[in-house]
């Protein structure tokens, strides 16, 4: 028997074009924070099915009901095939998840984070607690409101693992290109001889869009060793293509975790790092 729709106020509907065939709805039942701050607009909303919400500029960014396993996804599977990694610098994030699950690593010294908006930060502290659990005291953290591709520029710095949880890749493919090339050419700059570049790129749902395959095609003049892997992400109603990228090719996932913190991560593990990294054949083709 099909499922009958309820009647929603047009407000309280966020809807978002997946494609032109398909759409994606999430019903809003109750606004926390709708502000514009100097880079964006910023929208905090309690929602039905997904708990809490964050939008940027309309588009949902992270729920409380799945947001885990987005930030488990793009984490653990740098992190744990660099077991030496101590320096760690993060790019956006200004949820703190990919802070709170970077600071689960005891081998870990240094976590520096960069984040050009300090007002969605403040926001996301004050309004999304269950969100970052507190990472934003970690002792460990550096934290520098100021644009990443400045910073990539300007510091110097060495990393082991760098992740990237900068906005999503939008279309045009020549705009992206424009701006990637000096991007990557930095990440690449900022790297150890070991160290793995991670993040997210696009959806793969709609492979006409070409967009994850031209951004792999593109980093790989940069970091040669490349491995995509996917998840499924219940909020956004699609899969999302993620990579490990290095100078030297990468191995394996070693155990570098405390096994009671293994214990407690939601998504995340040996076996479903083994399920990631099952591909199509479009992504297979990239790796290293």
């Amino acid at each position: 028997m099909p499922h009958k729709q309820k009647d929603i106020p047009i407000e309280n509907l966020l809807e978002r074009e997946l494609h032109i065939y398909l759409k994606h709805r999430i019903t809003i039942t109750e606004d926390l924070v709708s502000e514009p701050t100097k880079w964006q607009h910023v929208r905090i909303a309690k929602s039905e099915g997904f708990g809490k919400i964050l939008l940027l500029n309309g588009i949902v960014q992270s729920t409380e009901k799945d947001e885990f396993i987005y930030h488990e996804a793009l984490v653990h599977p740098a992190l744990s095939r660099n077991a030496k990694a101590k320096k760690v610098l993060i790019l956006g994030g200004a949820e703190g998840c990919v802070l709170r699950e970077a600071a689960k690593y005891g081998n870990v010294e240094n976590i520096t984070m960069i984040d050009i908006d300090g007002h969605l930060i403040r926001l996301c502290r004050n309004h999304l607690p269950e969100f970052n659990a507190g990472a934003f005291r970690e002792p460990r953290l550096r934290l520098r409101c100021t644009e990443a591709g400045q910073y990539l520029r300007n510091s110097g710095e060495i990393f082991d693992v760098i992740i990237d949880d900068l906005s999503e890749l939008s279309p045009p493919i020549h705009l992206f290109a424009q701006r990637a090339a000096v991007f990557y050419q930095h990440i690449a700059g900022s790297l150890s001889e070991n160290g793995i570049y991670c993040a997210q790129l696009h959806s793969i749902a709609y492979p006409d869009e070409g967009l994850s395959e031209f951004a792999l095609t593109f980093i790989k003049q940069y970091l040669p060793y490349i491995l995509p892997y996917r998840v499924f992400i219940p909020s956004f109603s699609h899969y999302m293509c993620f990579i490990l990228a290095s100078k030297n090719k990468i191995g394996k996932p070693r155990q570098t975790l405390a096994m009671e913190t293994v214990k407690k991560l939601k998504f995340y593990s040996g076996k479903m790092d083994d399920a990631m990294f099952t591909l199509p054949k479009t992504l297979a083709k990239f790796k290293q």
